[in-house]
């Protein structure tokens, strides 16, 4: 949480390790600690993140399946494996044979590449193929590139194999053919009337946020005395779950967020009370602190959420020592704050 109590960062990834390759993560779901319940669920928990959907070749995540895309995959298809010239400006082209509009003969030019076209051409380029084709060097990481941007076989005729989108258990230039002639260009002539869409599929998810961003029903506007219960859930075929050994398999994490700061500030002026008089009995009130925050942090660790929460209401935010009062300044032996 940040420091000014006004906005809740969560940071939720999937472990980098090969039985997880196919994990993603499904739902993040936030609650208040006084909402908790046995395992730190609760039926108030707002859902803060899903997959969304996203339309298969829209590469500037406008939500439009463009010109703009349109022209980026015709370039990259026409470019296939065909050599890329740098002029000394720093601009880019590739040569193509073409009809001369006034001799009709065919002649060689010169076609210009965009340098935003160029950027993901290049970026291609240094692709390492899933299936390599003898011969052939862009075409294979570029259609490697075409199945991530498409998903796990939602192209309407996709095989098994990545990369055979035509379906007949060969992966090669008609696979590309089929998505850039068959699916880019005949939706942008109006061949094709709805684009395919897929969902989004995250291993890493990054929010921050503020409260009116999904958290206005749980909580007020300050979280500075908050703490929040958050439920991570991942998803992945079934196939995969039952191949991991026992323990590799929970797909739900819970974890709680919570602003520091006031913490801090209270131990610190605890520890200068300390050193008010000079007299070892005040450390009492700063011993009394210690523990209640140590028995907070001890119900975190045993995964007790509602004991945590308790602490956290009744000894940490909301009362004041037992043992005794607590006042600013000091008298030097020990340092003051504020």
């Amino acid at each position: 949480m940040t420091d000014d109590g006004k906005k809740l960062v969560i940071d939720a990834a999937i472990d980098d390790m090969p039985e997880y390759d196919n994990f993603y993560i499904n739902s993040i779901k936030v609650d208040i600690g006084s909402n908790c319940q046995y395992g730190g669920k609760s039926v108030e928990a707002v859902e803060v993140y899903k997959p969304g959907v996203r339309i298969v070749g829209d590469l500037n995540n406008d939500g439009v399946l463009g010109e703009d895309d349109v022209a980026v995959w015709a370039t990259l298809f026409n470019i296939g494996d065909r050599k890329v010239y740098t002029r000394d400006d720093g601009t880019h082209y590739y040569k193509a044979t073409v009809v001369d509009p006034e001799t009709e003969d065919n002649v060689t030019a010169e076609i210009d590449i965009d340098a935003n076209i160029y950027a993901i051409y290049k970026s291609i380029s240094l692709r390492v193929p899933v299936v390599d084709w003898s011969g052939n060097r862009f075409l294979p990481k570029l259609l490697d590139f075409i199945w991530e941007n498409i998903g796990d076989a939602s192209f309407p005729n996709a095989g098994s194999t990545p990369g055979d989108l035509t379906g007949n258990d060969e992966v090669n230039i008609e696979d590309v053919n089929a998505f850039i002639n068959g699916y880019i260009i005949a939706f942008h002539e109006g061949l094709i009337v709805d684009p395919i869409t897929v969902g989004t599929k995250n291993r890493h998810v990054h929010l921050c946020l503020g409260w009116d961003d999904g958290l206005s029903g749980i909580v007020t506007k300050d979280f500075t005395k908050t703490m929040f219960i958050v439920t991570a859930t991942a998803t992945a075929g079934t196939e995969d779950i039952v191949e991991l050994e026992c323990g590799q398999d929970v797909s739900e994490i819970v974890g709680v967020a919570y602003n520091t700061k006031p913490l801090y500030d209270a131990a610190m002026k605890y520890a200068a009370n300390y050193g008010n008089t000079c007299d070892t009995r005040d450390a009492n009130s700063f011993i009394d602190f210690l523990m209640r925050y140590y028995g907070f942090l001890f119900a975190l660790k045993c995964g007790d959420l509602c004991q945590a929460q308790y602490y956290w209401s009744n000894y940490l935010t909301n009362s004041e020592s037992t043992s005794g009062s607590l006042t600013t300044g000091g008298c030097g032996c020990h340092g003051t704050y504020g």
